[in-house]
């Protein structure tokens, strides 16, 4: 195992925070480090270009300016902004801070009468010619920047309100947990709700090859959802300790229909057989420091995003450590995918920035082209895409990751 610094991308990192989050921030120096003890530093910095700062200067209604490099504004809600991409973000609420990219238009409209309290901040970003940053295709959800009622539609006709786990069927298509709601998204972008009208407060997912449904929810069952609609509870008393609020039991289920935990609370990784006979696959004594989301390859090894590091367990519950971060703590929150060549996506505590370990060993930190992405969930197609959900403070939306 080790990190070849050829791979390892240097890009600003950029974060998001809405009133009552935070995207968290990187520090001017990360080491990434391999189990080998082989460490590289890496910068917070784009090309070489510094990002300068002009101060803030308050919008008034009517306005419409075009940020520069470094400069920041301050609007009143419903503003909007247009990046050089066509893309948009509409600004809802108070105390918003959105970081976008240079060229950015900012319009602020001439009914706008409240307090001008959201930040916009122009900083250097990823571009498109940058081959060290992770380009996107939006798949489906709209620009607006606070959770919507879902709405079902094709790509940005869709609005979802806020994403918990992102699973990929066999069939192609993607099942996200959506505010209480399961939706369907094809790779075209069509979204649609599964079973209309059902209430299901699942904290994880995770789909078999004949589109059975397995959650955790929020009393801790595990529970089973056929394709039919008919809800099976099938392990109701697993957790060892009470749950954290709003804390991931994100799910992933092998091939022979194996359903895997990763609970957060109890510091371990719990196995359920189809029928939800539960075993622990590892636990205390591998010293796990808080497992948030995992993810299986082809061959039924189970990735943990555990904190500080990459946990790797073999279906015999043996555990290696493919990469740690020495310093850095991986949010309680941060996804976890591995795609069909065996590469590890993981999401840092910075949500525009993800580490790919790659099959043969090698690390590389890549930042999202899109800055204003707070990516909430990630998974994995048999075809090898990869899929990330953005939302809490960034548009609620399904990007593609482009290979």
């Amino acid at each position: 195992m080790r990190i070849n610094s050829a791979f390892l991308g240097f890009a600003t990192l950029f974060a998001l925070t809405a009133c009552g989050g935070s995207a968290g921030t990187a520090s001017p120096d990360v080491s990434t480090s391999a189990a080998s003890g082989v460490t590289v530093t890496t910068t917070t910095t784009t090309a070489g270009v510094p990002v300068t700062t002009t101060g803030v200067t308050t919008l008034a209604p009517g306005a419409n300016v075009t940020l520069l490099l470094g400069q920041t504004v301050a609007v009143p809600a419903g503003t909007t902004v247009r990046a050089p991409d066509g893309s948009t973000i509409n600004i809802f609420g108070t105390s918003n801070t959105v970081n976008v990219v240079p060229g950015s238009i900012v319009s602020v409209p001439d009914s706008a009468t409240g307090p001008a309290n959201n930040t916009i901040s122009a900083g250097a970003a990823a571009t498109v010619g940058d081959p060290n940053a992770l380009q996107t295709t939006l798949v489906a959800g709209n620009s607006s920047l606070m959770p919507s009622a879902a709405v079902d539609g094709v790509g940005a006709q869709a609005a979802f309100s806020g994403f918990g786990q992102i699973v990929a069927g066999a069939d192609g298509n993607l099942i996200a947990i959506d505010r209480g709601s399961l939706r369907k998204i094809t790779p075209a972008g069509v979204v649609t709700t599964l079973f209309p009208g059902m209430y299901i407060d699942w904290l994880g997912l995770a789909v078999d090859a004949s589109g059975n449904l397995y959650g955790v929810n929020s009393a801790m069952a595990l529970v089973k959802l056929s394709p039919s609609g008919v809800l099976t509870t099938l392990n109701d008393h697993w957790k060892t300790r009470p749950a954290i609020p709003d804390g991931p039991e994100r799910l992933a289920i092998d091939s022979a229909g194996n359903i895997y935990a990763a609970d957060f609370g109890g510091k371990r990784v719990v196995k359920f057989t189809p029928d939800g006979t539960m075993s622990e696959l590892a636990g205390a004594s591998a010293s796990l420091r808080g497992p948030s989301a995992l993810a299986l390859d082809a061959q039924g090894n189970v990735y943990v995003n555990d904190s500080s590091a990459i946990r790797k367990l073999t279906p015999a519950g043996v555990m290696t450590t493919p990469l740690t971060f020495p310093g850095r703590i991986i949010p309680g929150d941060g996804p976890i995918a591995v795609d069909s060549a065996g590469n590890v996506y993981v999401v840092t505590e910075n949500p525009t920035t993800i580490i790919l370990l790659d099959s043969k060993g090698n690390a590389m930190q890549r930042t999202l082209a899109n800055p204003s992405a707070y990516v909430l969930a990630m998974t994995a197609d048999a075809a090898g895409n990869v899929y990330i959900g953005t939302g809490w403070a960034s548009p609620s939306q399904i990007w593609k990751l482009a290979k």
